[in-house]
């Protein structure tokens, strides 16, 4: 029985993979067909583009293959679908060879004002209009409404390689003008964000009806049409982070600023504060200390009427700066660091005490720079560092300089030179090759700080979050992502040399020295103006004086002459 049973799930087993693998190949054969209708469409009307243009420039009618779209993509489709398989005749291979040749020949004969002239004919996108467009009620097909092809053009240019069927686009715009109730505010959406497009059906009505639970109907009508980006998420993303973030900020009205100034606070992970409990004792160090310092927030939670859900990043926020004001305070300057999971602090958390030698001077180094915890090595020059060996690097560069306990001093001063990286300690090397020793550049580190441009980085290093602008494709010129960050004269990326190469950088004058010249290019300037006539017309008659004289030579007045000039 037990061979018997083995048998039975051994060909069961090869069936379900039998099927899986047909599944698959039918699966890859629709997706290739697909992309082949795609070219094809693009083919067909590219080739009616190039009939209309010859029909302006040249007298004669179109070719019979153009003058009819049906037939001409029908053509093109078996032709190209041969081609790949390759089993493409050589008379079929001839006509395509006719057809890009004729292409070229009607480009040349066209000219300029023709192409300007059927270009403005031409539709904005290059699409295939729809015939399964059908009325939800008797399923009769229905014509495209008038309105949305300004929608339909702004999808098709920022995404020229989609697939998605236009009856399918048509349908999600019918869907977002019934929820705001004009056929303008949808346009408008979709021309700021045309990610909303991309969204299943329904998505934008979910959204705005969980925006509006939670900050009222005129309130999420103003934060959606300030940023659109909101509508171009998951509705289950929206639900969850409301309440959440609503916890944390307490009233519509702030909640409605911050979401109009870093929209992607609506895709905020969240779960129970108490589910928070281990990442609270393992930054206290024991239960007892943890519910000391967390029993604020416990009761400000306990009177809230909604789900007692928070952002992961907030109760482990809570227990490194101390206090819950000290969290809030570092909340409202960085907002983004609720969207940080709570274990994603402590390695750079770990660092600092390693670093400071104590847990206070680690936690008022958090207090004034709040953004060490942020995660941003993909927007750094140095992508892939982690912060804790921005941290490292820093001071490491700094302790052979001034010392453990002077380095500590100044890094508590100035907590955003932990930011820098390895920009600093390239830029030290290269300043004590200048100066010549350790103690030469300790003595003028203000003046390289300036020098270097450092300066200039730390003051980007502490600037707000987002410090670019949250990308979007309506209002960003980038299509690949947010833009990079503001690159450092120090980093390798920037190294004349290369990466590999000696580190150099950015090394302005000396100010004192410059300074200096300035001044006595001043003294000059300043001569009496009267002195400065006498001495020319002495040295005109010395030039006059030697010219006529004819015991010199002709050298030497040709000498004197350039001397004096």
């Amino acid at each position: 029985s037990l061979k018997r049973y083995a048998r039975v799930r051994a060909r069961s087993r090869a069936r379900a993979h039998a099927r899986t693998r047909a599944r698959l190949r039918a699966r890859a054969r629709e997706s290739e067909r697909a992309r082949v209708r795609t070219q094809v469409r693009w083919c067909a009307h590219a080739v009616r583009g190039l009939g209309a243009m010859a029909g302006s420039a040249v007298s004669a009618c179109r070719p019979p293959m153009v003058a009819g779209s049906e037939t001409a993509s029908s053509a093109l489709e078996t032709l190209c679908v041969r081609r790949r398989a390759g089993r493409l005749s050589p008379p079929h291979r001839m006509l395509l060879v006719a057809v890009s040749l004729g292409s070229a020949v009607v480009l040349l004969l066209a000219g300029d004002h023709a192409t300007t002239a059927v270009a403005r004919q031409l539709p904005l996108a290059l699409r295939e209009r729809t015939r399964k467009l059908r009325d939800p009620y008797t399923g009769m097909p229905r014509p495209v409404p008038e309105n949305v092809i300004p929608a339909l053009d702004r999808y098709a240019r920022q995404w020229p390689e989609s697939t998605t069927e236009e009856h399918v686009i048509i349908r999600r715009w019918e869907d977002i003008v019934d929820t705001f109730g004009s056929v303008q505010d949808a346009n408008f959406l979709c021309d700021r964000d045309p990610t909303i497009l991309r969204r299943p059906r329904g998505t934008c009505r979910q959204i705005f009806y969980f925006l509006s639970l939670y900050l009222g109907a005129e309130t999420a009508r103003e934060v959606v049409f300030m940023t659109p980006y909101v509508m171009a998420r998951t509705a289950n993303q929206v639900r969850k982070a409301m309440p959440a973030l609503l916890n944390v900020f307490g009233t519509r009205e702030k909640l409605a600023q911050i979401l109009k100034k870093y929209p992607g606070m609506v895709t905020t992970a969240s779960f129970s504060f108490y589910e928070a409990m281990p990442q609270m004792i393992a930054v206290a160090g024991s239960p007892e200390n943890a519910l000391e310092v967390a029993k604020p927030a416990m009761d400000r939670l306990r009177r809230s009427p909604l789900s007692k859900n928070v952002p992961t990043g907030y109760p482990a926020l809570i227990q490194i700066l101390g206090s819950l004001e000290a969290a809030h305070k570092a909340i409202n300057r960085e907002p983004y660091l609720l969207k940080e999971y709570g274990d994603s602090f402590f390695g750079k958390l770990r660092r600092l005490r390693q670093l400071m030698g104590s847990k206070s001077a680690a936690r008022e180094i958090l207090k004034k720079a709040p953004y060490l915890l942020l995660r941003e090595s993909s927007n750094r020059v140095s992508s892939g560092i982690r912060k804790a060996k921005f941290m490292h690097m820093t001071f490491e560069a700094m302790k052979p300089i001034f010392g453990l306990e002077e380095t500590r001093r100044m890094v508590l001063e100035r907590p955003e030179l932990l930011a820098m990286g390895i920009e600093l300690p390239r830029a030290l090397g290269f300043a004590k090759k200048k100066l010549g020793s350790w103690e030469a550049v300790g003595d003028q580190w203000e003046s390289i700080l300036v020098r270097t441009g450092l300066v200039e980085d730390m003051v980007y290093a502490q600037k707000p979050r987002p410090r670019e602008g949250y990308w979007s494709p309506g209002i960003s010129a980038y299509r690949t992502g947010t833009p990079a960050a503001s690159v450092s004269a120090w980093s390798p990326a920037r190294n004349p040399s290369g990466r590999d190469g000696p580190a150099r950088g950015r090394w302005d004058e000396d100010p004192d020295e410059a300074e200096g010249e300035g001044e006595e290019v001043g003294e000059i300037n300043v001569q009496d103006a009267e002195m400065v006539e006498q001495a020319w017309s002495v040295a005109e008659q010395e030039a006059q004086k030697d010219a006529g004289d004819e015991t010199k030579d002709d050298d030497y007045r040709a000498a004197k002459a350039e001397i004096v000039s």
